[in-house]
C-alpha cells in the first residue's frame, strides 16, 4: 500500500537507531526519507504500469480497427472478382455465339463455292 504503521515504524526506528548508533531524530529524518522515496517508486511504478495498460488498450484498438478494415477490403476484393468473373463469362459465352455464326456462315458459303466449283477454279483455264 506504499504505507508504514506506526508499530512498523517504531521497530524501523529502534533498529535503525541500535544498529547505527544515530540519535532518534535522525533514524526518524532517515525513515522519513526512506518511505517517502517508497511511496515515490510506487507512484512511478504505477504510473508506469497505468502508461503500459494505455498504450495496450491502445494497440489492441489499433489491432481491432485494422483487422476490420482488412476484413472490408477483403471483402470488397472477393465482391470485385465476382463480378470480373461474371463478366469475363458473359463474355466467353457471347464470344463463343459470335464465333459459332461465323463459322456457320463460313460453313454455307464455302459449301456452295464447293458445289459450284469456284474454289480452283481461278486455277484452271477458260475461254
Amino acid at each position: 500500500t506504499g504505507e508504514i504503521s506506526d508499530a512498523d515504524r517504531a521497530y524501523l526506528v529502534q533498529l535503525t537507531a541500535a544498529r547505527t548508533g544515530l540519535s532518534e531524530q535522525e533514524v526518524n529524518a532517515r525513515v522519513d526519507e526512506a518511505v517517502a522515496k517508497a511511496q515515490k517508486l510506487r507512484a512511478d511504478a504505477q504510473a508506469k504500469v497505468d502508461e503500459a495498460k494505455a498504450a495496450a488498450e491502445k494497440a489492441a484498438a489499433d489491432a481491432k480497427a485494422a483487422a476490420e478494415e482488412a476484413a472490408a477490403n477483403a471483402r470488397e476484393a472477393a465482391d470485385d472478382a465476382r463480378r470480373a468473373g461474371v463478366l469475363t463469362a458473359f463474355l466467353l459465352a457471347a464470344s463463343a455465339l459470335l464465333a459459332a455464326a461465323a463459322a456457320y456462315v463460313g460453313a454455307v458459303k464455302g459449301g456452295r463455292h464447293r458445289d459450284e466449283g469456284r474454289i480452283w477454279g481461278w486455277l484452271s483455264y477458260n475461254r
